[in-house]
């Protein structure tokens, strides 16, 4: 989940910085074969569809739109409600 996490993040970074395409494509791929490693719930669908917004953003020439803001705020919350146990392999502490 972490590392999902922190490459959506890293591609937001980069299509809202204005980086050249090949570097957003590049964070773009990272992070969606991230996602594709976590298991299917709203949280990789919330991922997801920030993926999709940044690609939308990318091809127009953009640095945020108004579904790219809806989609960070609809991952916000579904990271907010995910369940932490387990998240991210078994307990360390265990």
């Amino acid at each position: 989940m972490l590392r999902a996490s922190l490459a959506v993040g890293s591609a937001l970074y980069a299509v809202r910085a204005g980086a050249p395409a090949p570097t957003v494509i590049s964070a773009l791929d990272q992070a969606d074969a991230a996602v594709r490693d976590l298991p299917t719930g709203v949280l990789t669908e919330a991922l997801g569809g920030v993926l999709d917004e940044i690609e939308q953003c990318r091809r127009a020439g953009d640095k945020t739109s108004p579904g790219l803001e809806l989609a960070v705020q609809a991952a916000v919350v579904a990271l907010a409600v995910q369940p932490l146990d387990n998240a991210d392999g078994p307990d360390p502490d265990a």
